[in-house]
């Protein structure tokens, strides 16, 4: 009765004036854990070439993981380093699912935001728990990344010579495109032939920052 244990532990948060942390978690757990994207009606959209409707059901599993996200928050932001690495692995689960429902706008959201939580503290930060949540988590950010750059791009390479901000929209285009480089190649072990693939797809859109740079005269990148 997974609904029913999450509207009591909801009561009980809501008792506590959302100050329990460890409980704010266990309702992110719940919610994570439990969440399975239906596999068989995707594959049977799939073969219809119905894309409306896996699309559909895509989103609804991602807005179910999503509902998890205010509960993660406390966790995430936590002095006790134990509630943070627990709310980043939390995080990881809950990204990684969205991703493989193919949903990677809505996973692109959760791995940024997980990437900055376990970013390195210093150069030498390269082991241990965080450092394993930083390999998966860049893995899936960089899938999610480049998978959904296109319509971003695009519309990058269509603005008008009137924008005065072009120019800086244009370099925040590359400087993700260099991030979702960096996060693919830290990732690579998690599946080395999916990264190959993807960073051939990095390098399509970075062969042209030389023309796009010339054509939009612009100097800060």
């Amino acid at each position: 009765m997974v609904d029913s244990a999450v509207a009591i532990y909801k009561k009980a948060l809501a008792l506590e004036q959302g100050n329990d942390v460890t409980l704010s978690l266990l309702i992110a757990k719940t919610i994570v854990d439990h969440a399975q994207y239906d596999t068989t009606q995707a594959r049977i959209l799939r073969e219809r070439h119905d894309s409306t409707a896996l699309r559909a059901l895509q989103q609804a599993f991602a807005e179910k993981v999503d509902s998890a996200r205010p509960f993660l928050h406390p966790g995430l932001v936590s002095a006790d380093t134990g509630q943070k690495l627990t709310a980043a692995v939390l995080m990881l689960t809950g990204g990684s699912k969205i991703a493989q429902a193919n949903a990677y706008d809505r996973s692109y959201i959760w791995l940024d935001t997980l990437l900055q939580v376990v970013a390195p503290r210093a150069p030498s930060d390269t082991t241990g728990p965080r450092f394993q949540v930083r390999i998966n988590a860049s893995f899936w950010f960089g899938l999610s990344s480049i998978l959904t750059l296109g319509p971003t791009y695009q519309v990058m390479t269509k603005l008008p010579a009137s924008d005065r901000q072009r120019c800086d929209k244009a370099k925040a285009v590359f400087d993700r495109l260099d991030r979702t480089r960096a996060a693919l190649t830290l990732g690579r072990r998690v599946h080395p032939p999916t990264v190959a693939q993807m960073l051939g797809f990095v390098d399509q859109y970075d062969k042209a920052r030389p023309q796009v740079k010339a054509a939009f005269k612009c100097r800060n990148f």
